[in-house]
């Protein structure tokens, strides 16, 4: 079984950015998602990740290296005493399930993080420095954070399911006979 391995990192300023391997997004907070506590930005971070490299990494172990200690002993644990935070874990077992890999979480510190820290800050000059990056960040729908911070949302309902595909890419391997434009819509 092949292991990926991500770094993430978000900033209470710009935004939030990931990479594995040479790929690599971000994503600048907007009104919702910049006015939720640090913990929930890095889970939704991480939700990100999934939904867009999700199926690339099936039947695989992937390792997503973080920087708060809440959200790594939240994914371990698979459980929060926090509505919000347990509400996003639920929307990740279920990618997870969906796209059938299997996530585990590091406790990494900030200095040991530089990458994804300069991508959450929107410092590309980092990640620039990786042989054979791609040259842009991986797309993300635009009502992406919404969805998942809905809690409302009943995440069995046909509705929730619709707006889940239409948030959910996923990058193909370059060698897919199946790549347009990088991207496939699920």
């Amino acid at each position: 079984m092949e292991r990926h391995i991500v770094h993430h990192h978000s900033s209470g300023s710009w935004g939030c950015g990931a990479w594995h391997g040479t790929l690599w997004l971000q994503w600048k907070w907007g009104p919702i998602s910049g006015q939720q506590p640090i913990a929930v930005n890095k889970l939704i971070l991480i939700l990100i990740a999934a939904l867009i490299w999700g199926r690339s990494w099936s039947g695989q172990k992937v390792l997503c290296y973080c920087d708060n200690q809440v959200v790594v002993a939240a994914i371990r644990s698979r459980s929060s005493a926090q509505t919000q935070i347990m509400h996003l874990l639920q929307c990740l077992f279920f990618i997870e399930a969906y796209s059938n890999f299997s996530l585990a979480t590091e406790y990494i510190t900030s200095a040991n993080n530089a990458i994804a820290d300069g991508l959450s800050q929107d410092n590309l000059y980092s990640f620039q420095m990786v042989p054979g990056a791609c040259r842009g960040p991986a797309p993300i729908h635009p009502q992406t954070v919404e969805v998942l911070l809905d809690p409302a949302a009943e995440r069995t309902s046909p509705a929730w399911m619709q707006q889940f595909r239409a948030i959910s890419i996923t990058a193909l391997p370059p060698h897919s006979p199946n790549l347009q434009h990088g991207y496939e819509e699920i």
